[in-house]
């Protein structure tokens, strides 16, 4: 009996090529093969177990659907696989040395910025790969000694965002260590073309004072609108800052409590989460991850109500 390696059937030039689209599947593995294939002879178990030790991409395919097959058919459904792991083995080596060589660093030269017309091409790296304390401390010592300059005209109108941010919700979001950051700044309804519709003039003692007021979010809606405005301003004020992408994510998971907290209780929850964030910030420490939002969640249910009783996702 020739070995597989003396088989003419394992010259690549007798391998018929099908389309595996049109023909039936093993319904174990759901790895396609002729219709018509039919073996020109019973596999053995020692035909299979051979034929497993030279064609390890066979392996995970039942004895019955193997030996169903003829020698034609299993060379070439041990080619699709090769070719499959083969190319994943190549990505995975590309990735790698490219982390080797991002890890070297680079060098830029000193150009003019004006985030308009004119950009560094640093910005059209891909963002920072480092752990998010290690990005925390570097933003902190970065900013310490070059502050944010606070602007509005960010072009977010292509995710239909054409007046959602407060001036002040602009203005507050450049700021990490802010402690006026609210989700009601990145509600639509707050926005209006004329300051004094978000003015309110309160009378104190003898002083007539004029101060800010926001509308209230009042529906899951307008919460989750607002959550993804606020997302959508840190990318662009912060991209470094990751914790309200953390943050839309656990709500997302989460359906925004819908059926669980009011409205107001949910907004009242997410501000709770930016504060905590800040004070992270301030501490030097990085933002909440999902899985620790959730744990916050069940401390504020039992701050609020003495326990949740509803299951949550982490």
């Amino acid at each position: 009996m020739p070995t597989a390696r003396q088989d003419p059937l394992f010259n690549p030039e007798n391998v018929e090529i099908v389309n595996l689209s049109q023909i039936p599947q093993d319904p174990v593995t759901n790895f396609s093969l002729p219709e018509t294939a039919t073996p020109t002879r019973p596999h053995s178990d020692e035909d299979l177990s051979q034929l497993r030790s030279i064609l390890p991409n066979l392996a995970g395919f039942t004895s019955d659907f193997l030996k169903s097959q003829d020698l034609t058919s299993l060379l070439k459904l041990a080619a699709h696989s090769n070719a499959a792991d083969s190319s994943t083995r190549s990505l995975e080596v590309k990735l790698d040395n490219n982390c080797r060589i991002r890890n070297q660093g680079r060098q830029f030269e000193a150009s003019k910025d004006n985030g308009l017309d004119i950009l560094h091409p640093i910005r059209f790296l891909p963002g920072p790969a480092c752990p998010h304390k290690t990005l925390v401390k570097l933003a902190k010592s970065s900013l310490s000694s070059s502050p944010l300059i606070p602007t509005s005209d960010y072009d977010i109108s292509g995710f239909g965002m054409i007046n959602n941010v407060t001036v002040k919700g602009w203005y507050e979001a450049h700021y990490p260590e802010s402690r006026a950051v609210q989700l009601k700044l990145f509600s639509a309804k707050n926005c209006t073309n004329s300051i004094k519709n978000s003015q309110m003039i309160a009378l104190n003692k003898d002083e007539l004072t004029v101060g800010e007021h926001f509308k209230d979010l009042i529906s899951h809606s307008e919460v989750r609108s607002a959550l993804w405005t606020y997302t959508v301003v840190l990318n662009h004020t912060r991209p470094w800052d990751k914790s309200g992408m953390m943050l839309m994510t656990w709500m997302l998971n989460n359906d925004f409590l819908v059926g669980q907290l009011s409205p107001s209780m949910v907004t009242t929850f997410i501000d709770e989460i930016i504060a905590l964030n800040r004070q992270a910030y301030v501490a030097g420490k990085p933002p909440l991850t999902v899985s620790e939002i959730g744990r916050e969640y069940w401390e504020f249910g039992s701050r609020r109500f003495g326990g949740l009783s509803k299951h949550v996702a982490a």
